[in-house]
């Protein structure tokens, strides 16, 4: 009968959005992991100013090692559900599910990469821990739009500054902290264009931490001069 067709109908309209909600929610669940294993990261990181450095890149990779791995559960659940629907190259209709994870990530990752690359000639011995290349790591069906860069890059200038307030650094040759994060807002005023307006507020952001990296430097400078013997 024509009512048990429009039943059959909407019973299969009924299971096939069952089906997308509760892919989402195990989308939206893995990038909540990503962002927690980001962050532990980012803490252990820190651990740079205190810990020697072989300890710190050893578990930094070890940690990121498990970060690509739900990405890569990620990459699967994504492929999965083209496959499914029919919809190959429509990957973009996921990424609002991992947004945050994936901002956080690549947070972790710059920071990652910058202090290896800042740390390994006088600390040879880490080069055994280098930090994977970002994109090629990734699922090639986790998209990496201009703002995730922008905001992973904004997120990376907090961590900078908090290592410059606390005095790390001004004993390695040739570190300018202000400048990188000079450099940074340089690159994210490339992207600007690209990037939503409701998503620039980061670009104040950067501008606050560059003028906090500033102000710690000219205190330390005065505490330096002032306690110079006359």
């Amino acid at each position: 009968t024509s009512t048990t067709r429009t039943q059959t109908i909407f019973q299969s309209y009924k299971d096939s959005l069952n089906k997308a909600y509760d892919r989402r929610e195990r989308l939206i669940k893995t990038s909540r992991d990503v962002t927690i294993h980001s962050k532990r990261l980012i803490f252990h990181l820190h651990r740079v100013k205190s810990s020697p450095p072989t300890d710190v890149f050893r578990g930094a990779l070890e940690q990121t090692r498990e970060i690509y791995g739900l990405w890569r559960r990620v990459g699967e659940e994504v492929e999965a559900a083209c496959v499914e629907e029919d919809m190959k190259g429509m990957e973009w209709r996921f990424g609002h599910a991992w947004k945050s994870g994936l901002q956080e990530f690549i947070e972790s990752q710059l920071l990652y990469h910058w202090l290896f690359l800042l740390l390994r000639p006088s600390n040879p011995d880490i080069a055994a821990y280098p930090p994977p290349p970002i994109r090629p790591s990734l699922p090639p069906n986790i998209l990496l739009t201009p703002t995730d860069w922008m905001e992973g890059m904004a997120d990376f200038t907090g961590e900078v500054m908090r290592l410059s307030v606390a005095g790390w650094g001004a004993d390695l040759k040739g570190v300018n902290m202000a400048d990188l994060v000079r450099a940074v807002l340089g690159e994210m005023l490339k992207l600007e264009p690209s990037v939503p307006k409701k998503d620039r507020d980061k670009l104040v952001m950067v501008k606050q931490n560059l003028r906090k990296i500033e102000e710690a430097r000219y205190n330390a400078e005065i505490r330096k001069a002032e306690n110079v013997q006359p």
